[in-house]
């Protein structure tokens, strides 16, 4: 299981407060204006900058998963994640 960390940090920042910790019966949900954020199911009116970004398309090849009691992104598929990433050129 590979965990995508480009997002875990900032988001885990903003919903626990800096605690990292979260309640262990409450899930995970996608949020944002264009559901590049995962986080807990009470968070989920969350507000992001709503700036699209060509890695959030990218996310369509994870899904927003507990895991070791975080939110975070787990990557369904390894090849077609690595291709869209690589397809975005800054």
């Amino acid at each position: 299981m590979r965990i995508a960390t480009f997002l875990i940090l900032s988001v885990l920042t903003a919903c626990t407060g800096g605690s990292g910790e979260l309640l262990q019966a409450e899930s995970c949900v996608t949020a944002g204006c264009s559901a590049e954020l995962c986080v807990l199911e009470s968070d989920s009116d969350i507000a992001s900058t709503c700036a699209m970004n060509c890695e959030d398309l990218c996310l369509e090849h994870a899904s927003c998963v507990k895991a070791e009691g975080q939110c975070g992104w787990e990557i369904d598929d390894d090849v077609a994640y690595d291709d869209c990433i690589a397809s975005c050129v800054m």
